[in-house]
């Protein structure tokens, strides 16, 4: 969940540590990846900035999708992905 600077999940402490810690770090780095794609390159909301090609989009949005699937895996919980 790169949209309200959370963590990639929208969990509590506790259920944050049943992540395990690989996964966590590559949850957090593509939701920074994410964050710089959507700001561009000055920042959010940067007059003239269009955002970024469909293209960028798709693939973030199919890392995402892959990286929730392997969250759900590697805990058994039930995951809702919201498309970019």
């Amino acid at each position: 969940m790169w949209d309200y600077s959370a963590f990639p999940a929208w969990v509590s402490d506790e259920e944050r540590d049943a992540i395990e810690p690989a996964l966590q770090g590559e949850l957090q780095a593509w939701s920074d990846r994410v964050t710089d794609v959507m700001w561009g390159p000055n920042g959010p909301d940067a007059e003239g900035w269009d955002g970024p090609d469909d293209q960028v989009i798709a693939a973030l949005d199919a890392e995402g999708r892959a990286l929730a699937e392997r969250l759900r895996q590697s805990t058994g919980w039930a995951i809702a992905y919201v498309p970019l």
